[in-house]
Parts: structure tokens; sequence; C-alpha cells
């Protein structure tokens, strides 16, 4: 499979899924780990820095001071953005189910066809538009299926502001596509160590704790934002932001399997709901593109 000879769009599609299945255990993880949300974060930026470092390294065999000093204010916005977003992230899934996290998530897409018709003027298609639409509905359904479980205002605002974070980032790294984010996301790894050294209690981890952090930290993550932030070059952002739903449905999947945490038939239907969308929307502008290019 010659993959320089896809589409752009296939290319892009490929990257975010990929990137997307990697990263899908990511809530499981921060809840097998047992320690408080100050502790979680400190050390999941820790390896994240370490795993991103290594990865820029394996790719570029270099990582000079001007990687850090010429990534300018795209670079400094991705920065507190990835911040914002991962304290976001962990606050929520300690504060409210993981399926509720991840519905409220994923409303990236909104986010980012705000985003980027705020700033950048990019015009979404209608299909997109449709498939978002349709998305929400899996939504509602999902969402009336966590009426019954433990979940809060706050955890529920933590959510949200993940989602634009994210959704905000896909829409950076699509204005600027010839610049690496990579020096960014390590200096927030960078920044949230030193915030949260203030509040965490690194030494109070075990080691079987650590081993989850340091799996999450220098593997999934790292390699999953990697492919996922190679997306926006190739397609939309509000594209990448709709693969990363495919999340709100294997990160519930994932904690079912392994923590018992059983989904209701609602979620379940308002997932398919999703993933149909999601299936639908990507065939029409896979082919598309083929048509386009014939």
């Amino acid at each position: 499979m010659n993959f320089s000879k896809w589409s752009n769009h296939a290319k892009g599609i490929a990257l975010s899924g990929i990137g997307v299945l990697i990263i899908s255990p990511d809530a499981l993880f921060v809840r097998l780990v047992d320690t408080d949300v100050w502790t979680i974060v400190f050390w999941r930026a820790f390896f994240v820095a370490i795993g991103l470092t290594l990865i820029v390294l394996a790719t570029k065999r270099t990582l000079s001071v001007k990687a850090f000093t010429s990534m300018g204010r795209p670079g400094l916005l991705i920065s507190v953005l990835y911040a914002c977003g991962m304290t976001a992230f962990i606050y929520a899934v300690e504060h409210t189910s993981v399926a509720h996290t991840l519905i409220i998530l994923s409303t990236t897409p909104l986010f980012a066809a705000l985003v980027s018709w705020f700033w950048i003027r990019q015009h979404i298609s209608r299909r997109t538009w449709i498939a978002i639409g349709v998305v929400v509905l899996g939504i509602v359904v999902m969402s009336s299926a966590t009426g019954e479980q433990n979940t809060s205002v706050v955890g529920d605002l933590a959510a949200i502001l993940g989602a634009f974070s994210l959704g905000t980032t896909f829409t950076v790294a699509q204005r600027y596509p010839n610049q690496s984010m990579l020096p960014g996301f390590i200096i927030g790894a960078l920044l949230l160590v030193l915030v949260m050294s203030w509040l965490a209690s690194p030494l109070s981890v075990s080691v079987n704790d650590m081993i989850f952090l340091s799996i999450m930290g220098c593997i999934l993550l790292p390699l999953g934002m990697t492919f996922m932030y190679l997306g926006p070059r190739y397609i939309s952002s509000a594209e990448v932001g709709l693969m990363m739903l495919l999340e709100t449905v294997l990160g519930p999947l994932w904690v079912w399997v392994v923590m018992g945490e059983s989904p209701s038939g609602r979620t379940l239907t308002g997932g398919a709901i999703i993933i149909s969308a999601l299936i639908l929307n990507l065939y029409i502008g896979i082919r598309s593109q083929s048509k386009y290019m014939r």
C-alpha cells in the first residue's frame, strides 16, 4: 500500500483515525490510577514531555533551542491550550463518569468549526454540518442514559473546557500546517509539571500506578497526538474533530471491558448513531475526493 498515492483527504482521515485509536484507552488509564487529580496531571505531563521529546529526536535526530524559540505565537498558544486541555480532561474524568466526559468532549467539532469560521474563515461543507447535526442527536441519546450516574456540574464544565481547547488546537494546526506543533506540546507539558509541583504529591504514587502513568504518558499520548495533529494538514479541523468522536464510543467501551462499568442501551444506541454518521461522512468525503482527482 503506497501511502504517497493516497488523496490528501484519505491521508488526513487515516492519520487522525490511527491517532484516535491509539489514544482511546486514555480515560481507562486515568481511572486505573489511584491518586489525586493534581498528581496524575503532574506525572502524566512529565512522561508526555519525555515521550514527545523522544519522538522529535527519532524523527528529526535533534532537538535544538531554535525549535522552541522559532515556534512563535502559534507554539505558545498550543502550549497554553494543551496545558488547559490536559488538566480539564483529567479533572472531568475524576469528577464525572467516563461516558459523560467523552460525550461532552464529542462537541469538539462544534468548537473546531466555530473557531475556524471566526479565525481563519474556514468553509465547512454541508455534509460536515449535517454529520455534526446527526452526531448531536447521538449525543442527546447518550446523555439521556447518564442521569443515574455520578456526575457534577464542575466536572461537566471541565469537559467543556477540554473540548474547546482540543478544537482550538486543531484549528491552530490547520492555520500553520508547515510548523511543527510538538515543541509547543512539550512546553505545555513542562509548564504543567512546574505548576503541579506545588499541588501534587509525586512521591505518593505506587509502583503499579507509575506503570500506568508511564504507559499513558510516554507511549499512548505522544503517539496519538503525533498522528492526530498531522490530520489537519490534509483535512479540515472540523473533520478531525469528528474523527475524535470515535473516542466517545471506544473510551467507555475500554472502561466497560476492564472495569465493568457497563454502558446502558441508550449509550450504545447513541454510539451507533455517532459511528454511522462518521462512516457516512468519511465515505462521501473520500468518494468526492476520488472523483475530483480523476
